[in-house]
């Protein structure tokens, strides 16, 4: 396809049909709905006929420069051999794979990124381009506090419908290399400006067949899980003590830097670890996708139609409508919540690890400054030996 082809295709076909949230890509339905407007003549004209003032409106200020961003982005797409750059569905033509990426990209937006979307596309052009930790692939250890096992680290390469074109693989070894438990992944990206390097943090989940190839080794599996508690060493045992407990008063959970998960603190470990050897002082996370939060309300909005449909009592349509909402906004808690308090967390065994905004202070991210003296505070600590065994890795100095 020529450049104004692809022009065509967005403006006319993919921007109506995400307004009226009927966005098909051959036979796939995706949940992607907000409006679009251009300044013209110093105000904003709606770019499609469908208006939903419930939903947000993507503001393009240049149009010329949004159509070159664009333009650019589908170019590094269509010239990589990733997962990212591939479509995660069957498509049959290479018009069906173009418009699948100039659907998909807006799913990672922020808040702020709906103001500025030629800048949002200029980041994911560079995420793109990045190959900080490309080849990265290493073993380090023992880790005396993890039994004295290996952790090994690798690059792997993720798929489209992901935040993030790579993500941090991290694993615990036997000494014997036949045992292994994997830790959540550090879906990351890493931004480069003016020679300066950002990195992004979306997310530190676990990758669904790690999961069960642990849970497939429960012997193994137990005795890693008893040496990640060892992460509480330091923790004083009144805070220890809140860990899910209601205060009579509120009737609520009291959450603090207790409520992480262990696994999720060593991969966090890591990573911050990798980033300071590679020179990398700015950290970023979001706190809230809004797109991927109406994703899942159009889903369940479209359970409940069916329910409908079947004549279902509406009594218990309300209870399952009540359901539905506090799933999405548990999962979305988890996602923002849990995520910025493993931060905290790290914040308290480490000193250099300093926070500059939190999410909407400045804009929709946590900002961190990560300092070159990264270190903890107890050097005996189960995180300062992750942080040891990286830092004496042989990745080298500098990671190109």
């Amino acid at each position: 396809m020529n450049e104004n082809n692809i022009l065509d295709m967005f403006f006319k076909n993919v921007l109506p049909s995400i307004a009226e949230g009927e966005l098909k890509v051959e036979d796939a339905t995706y949940n992607i709905r907000f409006n679009t407007a251009v300044l013209v003549d110093g105000k904003y004209k709606n770019m499609t006929d469908y208006y939903n003032p419930e939903l947000p409106t993507m503001t393009i200020k240049n149009i010329e420069q949004f159509s070159s961003y664009l333009l650019e982005f589908i170019n590094e797409i269509t010239n990589r051999n990733t997962k990212w750059c591939t479509p995660y569905i069957d498509v049959s033509t290479k018009e069906a794979e173009i418009k699948y990426f100039l659907s998909i990209i807006w799913c990672n937006m922020t808040a702020n990124d709906f103001q500025d979307p030629q800048y949002y596309l200029k980041r994911y052009i560079s995420f793109l381009r990045d190959e900080t930790f490309k080849n990265l692939n290493i073993t380090c250890g023992p880790v005396e506090k993890l039994n004295n096992n290996y952790l090994t680290v690798s690059n792997i390469e993720e798929a489209a419908c992901y935040e993030t074109p790579y993500a941090l693989r991290i694993a615990i070894v036997d000494q014997t290399g036949n045992e292994s438990f994997t830790l959540p992944d550090i879906k990351y990206a890493i931004e480069e400006n003016n020679g300066i390097k950002k990195a992004y943090i979306y997310a530190i989940q676990y990758d669904r067949k790690s999961k069960i190839s642990n849970d497939n080794n429960k012997k193994f599996q137990s005795k890693i899980n008893r040496a990640l508690y060892k992460v509480n060493q330091d923790i004083p045992k009144e805070e220890l003590d809140k860990k899910m407990k209601t205060p009579e008063a509120t009737g609520t959970i009291e959450e603090n830097i207790i409520d992480v998960t262990p696994s999720a603190l060593l991969s966090l470990t890591v990573a911050l670890s990798l980033f300071t050897k590679a020179g990398i002082r700015d950290i970023l996370v979001p706190g809230y996708l809004p797109l991927r939060w109406d994703a899942k309300k159009v889903m369940y909005e479209r359970k409940l139609n069916y329910y409908k449909e079947l004549g279902l009592d509406q009594a218990k349509i309300d209870d399952r409508e009540e359901a539905f909402r506090e799933e999405q906004f548990r999962i979305q808690r988890n996602i923002t919540d849990k995520l910025l308090r493993n931060f905290e967390r790290i914040q308290y065994h480490f000193k250099g690890l300093d926070t500059l905004f939190f999410p909407l202070e400045r804009d929709d991210f946590l900002h961190l400054n990560l300092d070159s003296n990264f270190n903890a505070y107890n050097n005996d600590h189960l995180l300062s030996q992750i942080l040891e065994s990286i830092v004496n890795s042989n990745i080298g100095p500098k990671i190109k």
